[in-house]
């Protein structure tokens, strides 16, 4: 029997390593297949690591630990969030559905931003997907897609899978290496959109 120690141990070891600690050079494997063949790091509720107990820590830093420590898929939780000057809701990345402007949140353009920055300076940097759990309204989803396209298409770094009617499953996800420097975007619409 092992105590939790030992156990932390173990986990934590060469021995339980998930990658070969002979081969784990970086650009030693063949990143040419589908990006559905590999184990992406993946950060869930990257945006809660940062909450201390009164006073949330509102800045692109939680995002970029996160991109600098390898994770390559960040979830992004966007509600609805306080009112803009042009009347509609800005998008915000949030554990929930935001009863007061005070509750803890980020603009989605905080994290888009820090995305963008990473890729400046780590341009073969393997792809970032970004997972957009999407719990907005209409009119905010079409600022999101606004926000989306300025901090990071206009920049070239979105990539739109071309597939082009192929039902060869290899054709369904590009691989790694033909999307460095790039940002993926993975989400779905929400179930039920209201105004």
């Amino acid at each position: 029997r092992l105590t939790r120690s030992e156990f932390m141990d173990f986990l934590l070891s060469d021995t339980n390593d998930l990658m070969d600690p002979r081969k784990g050079r970086v650009g030693s494997d063949d990143m040419t297949h589908p990006l559905s063949s590999y184990w992406i790091m993946t950060s869930h509720d990257t945006y809660l690591d940062c909450w201390e107990k009164d006073q949330p820590v509102l800045d692109e830093q939680m995002y970029l630990a996160a991109l600098n420590r390898g994770v390559k898929c960040l979830e992004f939780d966007v509600y609805d969030g306080p009112m803009a000057s042009d009347g509609i809701s800005e998008p915000v990345v949030a554990r929930g559905q935001l009863i007061s402007p005070n509750d803890p949140h980020v603009n989605v353009r905080v994290p888009l931003r820090a995305v963008r920055q990473y890729l400046h300076a780590n341009k073969k940097s393997y792809p970032i997907i970004l997972n957009i759990e999407n719990h907005c309204s209409y009119f905010v989803q079409e600022k999101l897609a606004n926000y989306i396209y300025r901090d990071l298409g206009a920049y070239g770094l979105i990539v739109v899978p071309d597939n082009s009617g192929s039902m060869d499953a290899t054709d369904l996800l590009p691989s790694p290496s033909s999307m460095m420097g790039r940002v993926l975007i993975m989400g779905k619409r929400p179930a039920v959109i209201t105004d």
